[in-house]
């Protein structure tokens, strides 16, 4: 309890030292839970906009970020726990204290589709411009979960059927899917590089697509007459096989 008599935040070396001692067992699962429940924990009991309790909860997530080796001896953990520490430095819009990395940007790209997935988090309005890398990641993270969403409720239904373009249901999802597609063509002065974001999101919707079915069946799906001009322009423009 002398630790945190002043407060978990006095300086840097509380939080990490009262999960060393807390967690001599650090090879259990039981230790990221017991450190996520802390660093929750900090967030409601602290008041962390005070500017001296901001800067020194980051410099303690970024001693976890930076060493979780330091708090669990597993490697599988140890991911664990970053991408737990990167979920709050997201939700507080502090990823500029990491250092890039192309790791960086997978784990960010993880951390915002499962915010927005699974929570009401606010990503970047997709309306807005998009300058810096959080801002683009958050705007493909949420084509993607959009994307994901129809798809997954397209291929449920869909089928090669010629009376396809009377069925309002998947009418609705390949609307859907031909206007996030078409995002960054459509917002070029909203988006820096489009054309490199824009390719990276057409080839990974086009794998999605193939896990949930196949190549083939893609390849025949999307380029039925009955889908409309919009779907088939916009796979040509594709190149599924180029994809592939």
């Amino acid at each position: 309890m002398d630790l945190i008599k002043d407060g978990f935040l006095k300086n840097v070396n509380i939080i990490p030292e009262i999960i060393k001692s807390a967690t001599p067992d650090s090879e259990t699962q039981t230790c990221l839970y017991f450190i996520h429940d802390l660093l929750h924990m900090v967030q409601r009991m602290e008041y962390i906009d005070d500017p001296n309790n901001e800067q020194t909860f980051q410099d303690v997530l970024q001693v976890i970020f930076s060493r979780p080796q330091d708090f669990v001896h597993i490697s599988s953990f140890q991911s664990l726990l970053k991408l737990q520490v990167l979920e709050i430095l997201v939700r507080k819009q502090w990823t500029h204290i990491l250092e890039e990395s192309p790791h960086l940007y997978v784990n960010l790209n993880r951390i915002h589709e499962k915010l927005h997935i699974t929570t009401k988090f606010e990503g970047h309005a997709l309306r807005q411009p998009s300058r810096n890398r959080d801002e683009k990641i958050s705007v493909a993270s949420q084509l993607k979960v959009r994307l994901i969403r129809n798809i997954s409720s397209l291929v449920k239904i869909a089928t090669m059927s010629e009376r396809l373009s009377e069925n309002e249901e998947i009418r609705s999802y390949l609307t859907g899917i031909c206007i996030d597609l078409s995002y960054f063509q459509s917002n070029q002065g909203l988006f820096e590089e489009w054309q490199e974001y824009e390719h990276h999101l057409h080839k990974w919707f086009i794998k999605q697509c193939c896990m949930l079915k196949n190549m083939e069946w893609v390849q025949m799906f999307f380029s039925q007459s009955n889908h409309g001009h919009s779907m088939k322009t916009l796979v040509k423009n594709i190149n599924i096989s180029k994809l592939s």
